[in-house]
């Protein structure tokens, strides 16, 4: 997926649209409430298990959570969120 295709997700399970007009694009992806609407639109689950943080394994967080999560993980390795948005299902 691109990144449009991404916020075209956020905007069909949500996001305002005008909150994507006023922001840039680095500060909608640190936005949780982005997140929530795009797993609102890609159906995302409730819960998913053992998300590792690079430390210790968390029980259960809500999937929009662990992508977001993900997500910035993605970013501190160097890699760029077109490279992260390509792989999101």
């Amino acid at each position: 997926m691109s990144i449009i295709e991404a916020i075209k997700k956020a905007e069909a399970g949500g996001y305002p649209e005008r909150k994507v007009i006023h922001l840039e694009k680095e500060a909608i992806f640190l936005d949780r409430n982005f997140w929530i609407a795009v797993g609102k639109s890609l159906g995302w689950g409730d819960e998913v298990q053992g998300w590792f943080n690079g430390e210790e394994v968390i029980p259960m967080i809500p999937e929009w959570k662990s992508k977001w999560l993900n997500f910035i993980l993605c970013l501190a390795e160097g890699k760029t969120a077109e490279d992260f948005f390509r792989d999101l299902k």
